[in-house]
């Protein structure tokens, strides 16, 4: 008669190391199994490009030491990316040292944007495709002025960080009409000369020549309330003459553009702005559109 103590115990083994790769197993899980959370962009990121947005825009634009300062925290926030945070320090103290005054800190302002844009190319895991990403770096770097340069490189750290891909030109717009539909008459004036420096600033970003309009959003920002009508189709018309030299193709854009002009028609320059808000905010809107539909257009090549 056979003894069936050594069955038993291989039997008892082999239960426990079953065991053991059951707890082993489910320790593991997270990793086999989850689906890989897709990147975020970090809230400094975000707040940074929501300054960079409103930058240079009167009457209220926030000051350009500040949104500098934001600059710095977006790039410390930058994740997997070696000596962010030395990065981060050099900007905040040019954003330190800055006066507040474009002219006098443009120097200082492109440092900031070239650290920027080191801490970006440091990055060990960035998101975004090879040529979106050069292509958001070649941004910053032709960046005509210091606001084109600080919403430039917003647009390449939501893009590295999981942003969405391709060209943001005149993402500060929309929101800008819509803002303008909604507000009292004395509001809509100056979110209308804000909404100007928007479309003035998007169109360069897309390579459009957009000539004075910078000037005219200024003089649309200090007119008297019954000259405003005036000076606002003045200054439409110059967006709209500017849309229509863009190198596109695209019947769409052709048409907002049309519509826009004639939208930009209907305001009568000898009328009150209070009694036409209606042409004005067609006009802002078509443009808006016609912006959107060239951007995407670029975007895709074409």
């Amino acid at each position: 008669m056979h003894s069936n103590v050594p069955c038993v115990g291989r039997q008892l083994v082999i239960r426990r190391a079953v065991a053991w790769l059951v707890v082993l197993s489910a320790g593991c899980l997270p990793f086999f199994g989850a689906k890989r959370e897709p990147p975020r962009t970090p809230a400094a990121v975000q707040r940074f490009a929501s300054a960079a947005d409103a930058l240079g825009l009167p009457p209220s634009s926030p000051p350009l030491p500040e949104v500098t300062r934001l600059l710095g925290a977006a790039v410390e926030s930058l994740p997997n990316a070696p000596g962010a945070r030395e990065r981060a320090q050099e900007i905040d103290g040019q954003a330190q040292s800055m006066r507040g005054d474009f002219a006098a800190d443009s120097q200082r302002a492109r440092l900031s944007l070239s650290l920027a844009v080191q801490g970006l190319q440091q990055m060990r895991k960035p998101s975004g495709s090879k040529k979106d990403r050069e292509r958001a770096l070649q941004e910053v770097r032709q960046a005509l002025g210091v606001a084109e340069g600080y919403r430039a490189v917003a647009r390449a750290l939501q893009l590295f960080t999981g942003g969405p891909a391709g060209l943001a030109a005149g993402s500060a717009l929309p929101a800008l009409v819509a803002r303008f539909s909604v507000e009292d008459d004395d509001m809509a004036r100056r979110t209308g000369a804000q909404a100007l420096f928007a479309i003035s600033e998007a169109l360069t970003a897309l390579a459009v020549d957009a000539g004075d309009l910078r000037q005219r959003a200024e003089r649309v920002a200090g007119a008297a309330p019954l000259e405003y009508a005036r000076a606002l189709r003045e200054a439409l018309t110059r967006a709209v003459a500017a849309l229509r030299t863009a190198k596109a193709t695209n019947a769409a854009f052709t048409a907002l553009a049309d519509q826009a002009r004639e939208a930009v028609e209907r305001i009568a320059p000898d009328r009150p702005f209070e009694l036409q808000r209606a042409a004005a905010q067609d006009a802002l809107r078509l443009i808006a559109a016609a912006i959107t539909v060239l951007s995407e257009g670029v975007a895709r090549g074409r």
